[in-house]
């Protein structure tokens, strides 16, 4: 939910708890909780749709994109060796 968040505000793209939900491949319970969730540890925010009563636009907060780019940072950016590790072509 995250990953699909970040890209869809990355790419200034509005994402709706439905969408989230069907990403998810969880149940909508499921789904939900997980939604709350991120809400309570203040990853996400939830805001009404103007245009649309029935639906709610999800948006990662500051900190939720902050939490992405470390994630994404650390898996994309592995640590260097402290000392040059010798190359032994017997391995």
């Amino acid at each position: 939910m995250m990953l699909e968040l970040f890209i869809c505000g990355e790419e200034g793209g509005i994402l709706y708890v439905k969408q989230m939900v069907i990403a998810s491949g969880e149940s909508p319970a499921a789904a939900m909780r997980r939604i709350d969730r991120l809400d309570e540890a203040e990853f996400i925010n939830r805001i009404p749709d103007l245009l649309d009563q029935r639906r709610v636009i999800v948006r990662l907060t500051e900190r939720g994109r902050s939490a992405m780019l470390a994630m994404l940072k650390h898996v994309y950016d592995p640590p260097i060796p402290s000392s040059p590790v010798a190359f032994d072509p017997r391995r």
